[in-house]
Formats: C-alpha cells, sequence, structure tokens
C-alpha cells in the first residue's frame, strides 16, 4: 500500500482528534487524558518569546514539590526557586465561562498564602503573548478579546516574595485551556429597535427604487426597440413593444427586489442601534488585583491576609516581612506575638515602634506594605458572571463589576445597589460615570458585601442627527424629549429641526408616528414627554446642493456645475473637447423638472447641429436640469465581425473601416500551426427583399496572407470566417510508462496498441520491477471517479445533515445541545477537508511476465494520455486502526495476517473482527466478508490458495499490504450517549474512507 495512505489516514484522525478536544463551552485542555503531560510546570526561561516548559517526576510529585534547582545557571538551566507546596486539584482546576468578547477564570488556589498567580494567554498552543498579574486572588476576568478566535489560557503560581527573575522564571502551572469567547449578538431589546429601523429603511429605499426602476425600464426599452428596427425590415407594431415591455418590466423589477434587500441589510450594518453602555466592560482587560507598589490610604485598616516590612535601625538594623496570621496577629523577634488587626495604616508605625523602643530606645521604625490583604464578596442579579469573588481590600464598587464582567443587557446600568448587613448603602447609577466621569458614591468594599444588578428599567431608543444614536435607559417617571437629547449629546448640525418623529406603540394597538417641530429650545413640543420603548427620529435636512446643471454620459468630465443667470446648452457642450472619443452626434437629452409637482420631462437636441453653431439647439438651461450625452455604442450597433477555428483568440471583433481577412486573423492572434491554409470559409449575410441568406466565400490564407487582393477580400458586416484544421493533426498520441521498466518515458501511441506493446518498447520490466503492485491511470477514469467520489461526499453531508436534525429534536438538556453542537461542527470539519480531495484516475491492472499478459484479458488498450505506474518491490507491511501500536512492519515471505497482528500487539477490545479488511499495493481490496462468501484466502495448512470458507486471518500478505482494523459501532439509544461517541464512530468509518481515498488516487 501506498505511503500516501498512512499519511492521509494521520491527516485526517488528527482532524478528529483535534475536533474532539473541544467541549463545553468551546474549553479544551491540551493534555486531557495523559497525566503525566497533564501535570506540567512552567520551569523555563522565556526563549524567542515562548515558552520552555519543563515536567515533574512522579518521584517528584510523590515528596511533594518542587525541586530546589541551585546549580548549572551558567548552563542556561532554571534559576533555583524556594519550594512551593502542590496540590494536585491546582493542576486540573482551571475553569474558563466565556461571555461577551470576554473569558471568566478560577481554579482552586494552592496551599499556602504566600502565593501570587498570572494569567497568561495567547492564540496559539503553548505560545503566551499576554500576561497579567492576579495577586493572590482566584478568579480573573479578561475582556476585549476577539469572539472569531480561539485563546489559549494557563494559570502559574509563583512564590511570593522570591526574587523578580525567579518568580517570572518558574512556579506551578495549570494544565492549558483553550476557549472561544461569545459574539455580541443583539439582545431582545436591540431587535426590536432594529426592527423599527428597518420599516423605516425600507419605505425609503424602495421609494427610490421604483423612481430607478421606472428609468430604468425606459431606458432599456428605447435600447431594444432600436435593436429590433434594425434587425426587423417589417413595421415595429404595439404588441410588439407591450411584449417587450413586460419582459423588460419583469426582468428589471426582479433584479431591483434582491436589490432592495441588499441595499437594507447594508443599511442596518451601518445603522445598527445598540444599548448604550455595555460596551464598556467588553473593551477592557481587567486585572483588580490586591495592591501592588504603592502606600495605601492612611485610614486603611490592618487584617488577616495583610503583608508588610519591618524596616529597623538604629541599635539594630534590620528587614522584617511580616503576614498578619488569621487571628490578626503577629509574631516578631524581641518583642514576640503581637495583635495588630483593627489598627489603621497610619497608626501602624507608632504602635510597632512603641514597642520595640522598650527593648532599645535608640531604635526608628519604618513600614512598607507588600500585599493587602483580600476580600470576599459576592455579585449578584444580571451580571455577566456571578458568583462569590476574592478581591482586593481596596475594590470599590467600580472594580467588582469590571470583574464580574459588567451588567448583561438584561440588567440595569442606572440602579446598581451596594447591601451592606442586609441593607442598601449606596446606589449607583453608570450613567453618571459613562457621561460624566463622575464617581461619586463609588464606596470601598468590605467583606461580605453584595452588589446586586437588577433588571433593566424603561427604554427610548434615538437614531439619526445625534451625536451619540442609542437606545438608552430611564430612570425617572417622567422623561422629556430634552432630557433624551442631552442624554445622546445633543442634535448635529445636519438636524431638520421642523420635523422629529416619535414612533410610539400604544398597548394592544398598532404603531403610531408623532411629528414635532423642535425649531423653538424653549417651546411645547421640546418638553414632550416619552414612554417606554418609544424610538425617536432625528432626521436630517435634505441635502439636494441648490443652483446646479448636471453633465452626464459619454463626457471627459461629468458631474455638478454652477448655474450662471443665462446659461445656455452650448455653455456646457462647447465643442468635443469635453466629449469621449465616438459620440452619438444625432442625440442628446435634457432631463427637466417641471413645477409644480416637479414631474421629469425630457428635451432632445441634435448634437451635431449644436456644435456646429445651430442656435436652435441652444437650449436655455434650468436648474437641476440633467444633460445626458450618448456614445456610438449606445445609441447604434457597432459593425461586427467574427473568426472562429484554429486561430490564437477566436470571438467577435469590431468591424472596422476597410477591413481585410488579413486584419482580423492578426486582432485574433494569428493562425495556429495546424491550421489548414488552402482552403478556408467566409460566411456572408445576404439581405434582400424576401429575408436574409447565408452565401460561403473560399479563399486560400496562404495568398491572403500574401496581400493577395482575390484572396484578402473587405469584410462586410456580420461575416464569420472559419479556418479549419489540417487533417489527422491530433494522430499523434501519448502514453506514459514510469517506474520499474528499462526505458521509462513518453511514447508516441499506435493505433490498437496495449499493455504489453507498451513496456516491451520501454524495455521490458527492470529486475526490482513488482508488476503485483502495478497500476494504470486514466483521464477517462478520474472523472468518472470523481464524480463518484463527489456524489459519494454529498451522500454523507445529508447522512449526517439527517442525524444531527434527529439528534437535536431528541435533546433533553443544555448539555445535550451542546455536545451535540460540538459533534456538528467536528463532522462539518471533516466533511469540507473531504472536499477538497481530487482523485487521480487509478485502475487497478494484472500484470504478468510479457509472454503470459500478452494476448490475454489483462492486456488493456492504452487511450492516449495514459500513465503505467510499476513500483519498486515495497519492503513494508501497514497495520492501522484498532490495534496496541500502529505502524510499518518489514515484509516476510510467505507470512499472513495474524503475523503481522502479532507484531503490533493484536487487536484491541473495542475493533471489529468481523469487518478487518486489506488493501493491496494496487488499490485492490481483500475483505473478510467476501472471503466467506467465496474469495479466494490462502490456507497455511496446506500452503495454497482456495476460495472461501478459510480463516481471514490466514490469508496471505504481499508487499506494501495495509493491513486495516475499524472500530466496532455499537448502537446508541441515548442522544447524549450517541453525540458523545460520535468521535469514536467517525474514527471508525475514517479508516475506511482513508482506504476509498487510496484506491481513488
Amino acid at each position: 500500500m501506498k505511503c500516501v495512505l498512512i499519511k492521509r489516514v494521520g491527516l485526517l484522525t488528527s482532524l478528529l482528534f483535534a475536533g474532539s478536544l473541544l467541549v463545553g463551552y468551546g474549553i479544551s485542555t491540551g493534555q486531557e487524558g495523559d497525566k503525566d503531560q497533564a501535570l506540567r510546570y512552567y520551569l523555563g526561561t522565556r526563549i524567542g518569546g515562548q515558552l520552555d516548559r519543563g515536567a515533574i517526576s512522579p518521584e517528584e510529585r510523590a515528596r511533594g514539590g518542587l525541586k530546589d534547582i541551585k546549580e548549572g545557571k551558567e548552563k542556561g538551566e532554571v534559576p533555583s526557586r524556594r519550594e512551593i507546596p502542590v496540590n494536585y486539584n491546582f493542576i486540573n482546576s482551571l475553569m474558563v465561562k466565556p461571555g461577551v468578547k470576554s473569558l471568566h477564570l478560577n481554579w482552586i488556589p494552592l496551599e499556602g498564602q504566600d502565593v501570587t498567580y498570572s494569567v497568561m494567554w495567547g492564540l496559539q498552543y503553548g505560545n503566551y503573548t499576554d500576561q497579567k498579574d492576579a495577586g493572590n486572588l482566584n478568579s480573573y476576568t479578561i475582556t476585549g478579546l476577539d469572539p472569531d478566535k480561539t485563546y489559549y489560557i494557563v494559570v502559574v503560581g509563583s512564590k511570593k516574595g522570591a526574587a523578580k527573575e525567579d518568580a517570572e522564571a518558574g512556579g506551578v502551572m495549570t494544565t492549558e485551556v483553550a476557549a472561544r469567547p461569545l459574539k455580541d449578538t443583539l439582545s431582545p431589546i436591540e431587535k426590536e429597535f432594529q426592527e423599527k429601523l428597518k420599516r423605516e429603511l425600507t419605505t425609503k429605499i424602495e421609494r427610490g427604487l421604483n423612481e430607478e426602476t421606472r428609468r430604468g425600464i425606459r431606458e432599456k426599452l428605447d435600447a431594444e426597440i432600436r435593436k429590433l428596427e434594425k434587425k426587423t425590415p417589417r413595421d415595429i407594431t404595439k404588441e410588439d413593444i407591450k411584449e417587450l415591455e413586460d419582459k423588460i418590466t419583469k426582468e428589471i423589477t426582479e433584479k431591483n427586489k434582491k436589490k432592495t434587500e441588499e441595499r437594507i441589510e447594508k443599511e442596518l450594518e451601518g445603522r445598527v442601534i445598540k444599548q448604550f453602555g455595555y460596551d464598556t466592560f467588553s473593551s477592557i482587560v481587567s486585572s483588580f488585583i490586591p495592591f501592588q507598589g504603592f502606600p495605601p490610604p492612611p485610614d486603611y485598616i490592618i487584617g488577616s491576609g495583610d503583608n508588610f516590612t519591618i524596616y529597623l535601625w538604629g541599635g539594630i538594623n534590620e528587614e522584617i516581612p511580616v503576614v498578619v496570621d488569621r487571628t490578626g496577629k503577629i509574631n516578631l523577634p524581641f518583642v514576640g506575638t503581637l495583635s495588630v488587626s483593627g489598627l489603621r495604616f497610619s497608626e501602624l508605625k507608632d504602635f510597632l515602634l512603641k514597642q520595640f523602643s522598650r527593648y532599645d530606645s535608640l531604635i526608628s521604625v519604618n513600614v512598607t506594605m507588600d500585599q493587602l490583604k483580600s476580600i470576599q464578596i459576592f455579585i449578584t442579579g444580571d451580571v455577566q458572571f456571578p458568583g462569590s469573588y476574592q478581591v482586593s481590600s481596596l475594590s470599590t464598587l467600580y472594580n467588582a463589576l469590571f470583574a464580574s464582567g459588567g451588567p448583561t443587557k438584561k440588567g440595569s446600568l442606572r440602579n446598581i445597589q451596594l447591601i451592606r448587613n442586609g441593607r442598601v448603602v449606596s446606589s449607583i447609577d453608570l450613567y453618571e460615570f459613562l457621561l460624566k466621569g463622575k464617581k461619586g458614591k463609588d464606596l470601598e468594599l468590605q467583606p461580605g458585601d453584595t452588589i446586586f444588578v437588577p433588571k433593566i428599567g424603561s427604554v427610548i431608543g434615538i437614531t439619526g442627527e445625534v451625536k451619540e444614536p442609542a437606545i438608552y435607559e430611564i430612570k425617572e417617571d417622567v422623561f422629556s424629549l430634552k432630557k433624551l437629547l442631552e442624554l445622546a449629546g445633543g442634535i448635529s448640525g445636519a438636524t431638520y429641526l421642523n420635523r422629529v418623529q416619535i414612533e410610539r406603540v400604544i398597548p394592544h394597538q398598532e404603531p403610531v408616528a408623532i411629528e414635532l417641530d423642535i425649531s423653538d429650545p424653549e417651546g411645547k413640543a421640546i418638553r414632550t414627554i416619552l414612554k417606554d420603548r418609544d424610538m425617536v427620529k432625528v432626521l436630517s435636512i435634505f441635502m439636494e446642493v441648490k443652483n446646479v446643471v448636471h453633465l452626464e454620459g459619454h463626457v471627459k468630465r461629468p458631474g455638478r456645475y454652477e448655474l450662471k443667470p443665462g446659461m445656455k446648452l452650448r455653455d456646457m457642450v462647447p465643442s468635443f473637447d469635453i466629449l469621449l472619443p465616438e459620440p452619438f452626434l444625432g442625440y442628446g437629452e435634457i432631463t427637466r423638472l417641471i413645477p409644480p409637482d416637479y414631474h421629469s420631462e425630457v428635451i432632445s437636441f441634435n448634437l451635431r447641429e449644436l456644435l456646429n453653431g445651430n442656435p436652435k439647439e441652444d437650449i436655455e438651461l434650468k436648474e437641476q436640469d440633467r444633460i445626458v450625452i450618448f456614445s456610438e455604442e449606445q445609441m447604434k450597433e457597432m459593425p461586427k465581425v467574427s473568426i472562429s477555428g484554429e486561430v490564437g483568440y477566436a470571438g467577435e471583433y469590431r468591424l472596422f473601416k476597410n477591413m481585410k481577412v488579413t486584419d482580423i486573423v492578426y486582432t485574433a492572434g494569428n493562425l495556429k500551426r495546424k491550421a489548414y491554409l488552402p482552403k478556408a470559409e467566409i460566411t456572408r449575410i445576404i439581405k434582400d427583399k424576401d429575408g436574409v441568406r447565408p452565401k460561403q466565400i473560399y479563399i486560400n490564407l496562404e495568398e491572403a496572407l500574401k496581400g493577395n487582393p482575390d484572396h484578402n477580400i473587405l469584410l462586410q458586416e456580420d461575416d464569420t470566417l472559419f479556418v479549419r484544421r489540417i487533417p489527422d493533426w491530433d494522430i499523434k498520441k501519448i502514453a506514459a510508462i514510469t517506474g520499474k521498466v528499462m526505458f521509462p518515458g513518453d511514447y508516441n501511441l499506435q493505433e490498437g496498441d496495449r499493455l504489453s506493446d507498451l513496456i516491451r518498447r520501454a524495455g521490458g520490466y527492470a529486475k526490482d520491477a513488482f508488476i503485483e503492485g502495478a497500476y494504470l491511470i486514466k483521464e477517462s477514469a478520474r472523472k468518472e471517479q470523481q464524480m463518484r467520489f463527489d456524489e459519494f461526499v454529498k451522500d454523507l453531508e445529508l447522512k449526517i445533515a439527517i442525524e444531527s436534525s434527529k439528534a437535536a429534536q431528541s435533546a433533553t438538556s443544555g448539555e445535550t445541545a451542546s455536545i451535540q453542537q460540538q459533534s456538528l461542527e467536528m463532522r462539518r470539519m471533516f466533511i469540507e477537508k473531504l472536499k477538497e480531495v481530487k482523485v487521480e484516475g487509478k485502475v487497478t491492472i494484472n500484470l504478468k511476465p510479457l509472454e503470459e499478459l500478452e494476448g490475454s484479458q489483462d492486456d488493456a488498450m492504452l487511450e492516449a494520455g495514459d500513465i503505467i505506474k510499476i513500483p519498486g518491490r515495497p519492503t513494508i507491511v501497514n497495520v492501522i486502526g484498532r490495534v496496541y501500536n500502529q505502524t510499518s512492519i518489514s515484509f516476510r515471505e510467505d507470512t499472513n495476517v495474524k503475523y503481522y497482528l502479532s507484531k503490533v500487539g493484536g487487536i484491541t477490545k473495542d475493533a471489529d473482527k468481523e469487518s478487518i479488511y486489506i488493501v493491496r499495493y494496487n488499490g485492490t481490496v481483500v475483505s473478510q466478508s467476501e472471503a466467506k462468501k467465496g474469495g479466494l484466502l490462502w490456507n497455511s495448512n496446506e500452503n495454497r490458495w482456495a476460495f472461501g470458507g478459510g480463516d481471514f486471518l490466514s490469508a496471505k500478505i504481499m508487499p506494501g499490504d495495509t493491513i486495516i482494523i475499524p472500530a466496532a459501532v455499537e448502537a446508541k439509544i441515548s442522544p447524549l450517549l450517541y453525540t458523545r461517541d460520535i468521535t469514536q464512530i467517525l474514527s471508525g468509518t475514517l479508516l475506511s474512507i482513508a482506504a476509498l481515498l487510496a484506491i481513488f488516487k
């Protein structure tokens, strides 16, 4: 069997395996199922932006920690570090929950209180381009992520207080988790307001396209009538025009209907109306870590978990790192155990000085904070990630909101409550912060605090000519249009103040529109009271430019021009200099808007007479006139001639004055080598009173190219020159033979050539030719096989779609639906990979020694383009599928299936023993089921081939064979079990498909 089979199986198996890693919310672990790999540690230094990761041995794990590595720094090895207690739960505990453009992380902390954590993530497995410190917290939210990309995340726990280079270089690493953020889909509120926008846009666009449709029908009808008049000698009747008009109307109406839908969707993409303020929480990478590197405020209360360093000088010079224990006490040399819980930071220095002065009156004391304690709070209500949080003791309500991913679009931004000891101590309005930057009620959090985000209140949308179109939450019972305009940043300079529209839904009735004139800034209209779900549309002024005329069509500089007093048509079209080449001189037109209804009228003029100075054609222009100049090609059908046959570029060409045979030959890229020169044919259309008839004119191309006027004749409109091919030009047919023959290469085929003829002409077989593995490649077979393979892929795609539909209908839980969705995506990816496969056109042949092959049924007839491939003798046998070690084994004579299975450890428990089959090197397949029906098998007991009934494991193996052991597939009753086992099922069928590909290619 060819090595390509092994490669393809490996590729597709890898594809399926990669797909099977995505579970839950799109989360996967790169070391799932491998405990030794899962317990990895971040022990290396950064090398070229990547991480050099080591692995801890089982013996080291048994000793319960990392080894101190104190030697080898000069060799580039990892530096020494303090030992960190290992908690196996930590290594496998990283959990990731996707939110909108965000990922929320939490993990089980390591043992002890002296560990800090870093979060690292990137877009490639094992390569982390971003890093943030999380302090001693055990949760973190990454925001501002791309929802179309998968991120790979790890958390590293490091020894607190270690040297900086030590903390960066080493620590305990969790297993890597891959996750994809969620997309910011429209909320129900946003969809409701988007539908209102769509209704407005549909009316506006349809109105504009109706006029465009009418104009398009008129222009195309005029052009078609001119063509019809030229082609038809009889008069054009009203019925002819009506038939044309109906046909064109249907065609353009259908086209513009599709154009309307496309324009509406395009307009909506640029005018999505979103709920104000919520994007703030998905565009900032948040950390909210405990205090690092700056002094706490003087009134900060010392408590359990705080870290600080005491500096002594004078009689004693000492640095003493201190951690406040769970009882609120610290243990110091000289003075013993002290209770510091409840002290303010401003009081701590004097308190410690007093204690040390009892032993040395000359001593001086200073204190710096290293790490503040963390506190536990609760965030609940309509937030992205509700739950319990460990946050810095200096964290405020705003910090915690960002840590939780912020309110969902169902939650309020204007009534967020801080609950302490069962009562609301603060209520904040995020609009004050988002619009004015004020954080007046942002209190510091205390242990046990609860932040509650209630449901969103009333909402009003505003769109159009305002600075911040959006959907705003309203907390006042009485809210005016003036206040809404202030929220939206005010109106723009293009606002049409005389018409502001409110779309309102009256309960249990249809929507109504209310129009207001707000040109009076103190008037009643601006104080109109708005209601929940109102949609306010601030319309723009009409942007049409006044005092202009338009020049369009076949001119060098089309566009708008200023209309000056007394301006006439000749002022706009003074000479040929402003026109493009070949204008149509017989006709031009002015489209004019006629008051009072400003309907369109067309005024025609003769361009030739205008340019010759005829004053009758010099029409006085009016505002908004549209002057249109046409080209010759637009207004009349250009004369054409055509050429076909043995020329470089056959086709239709424009007929120029005095154009001859040689002109069109050279225009079409000259004659090909196979062109027949003695006789070419010109077909000419002759018109008479009875109609038209063709006439053939024969010329000698060789004489024509020499300039002989009897053959290089003038061409007429609609002439067609046909250049014949030299008879029997394609008699030269090529076939190829490659591989183990004496003289491989391309050979000219003669009529009736067969396999034996070509092999004999190639010098016969080489000594090491493996004729049993030879095969033939045919173009005709390739087309047929490609068609069959495409049908197979379509059938497989249809079956998967049907299975997915049935499984979705039977899903009984969110977990089931999620797993089914993952399975469906994996199978779709697999199908897409299959669609990329192109078959080769392989045909199995049965070569024999030449004297036996010649004249036998196996001596196949050859065709042009055939390729005979005769390989060298393979030396291996491949074993793939459900065995303990998929590999290639050296071939041994007189061996069978059983021998090679024993070399790979035998088959696994989940193998389908009844479906084992062999794919020969030349693509033929020997299956167990066919053998039982009477196929040819090797009988090892009698040392001969026999038909049927034999033990398939005794089947004789040939060099290059591939033995394939599929997976057993059991019926699944539970939809959940079915979807979870889809990877196993596809993996089992994958081997069969891979073999099929090998046969085709």
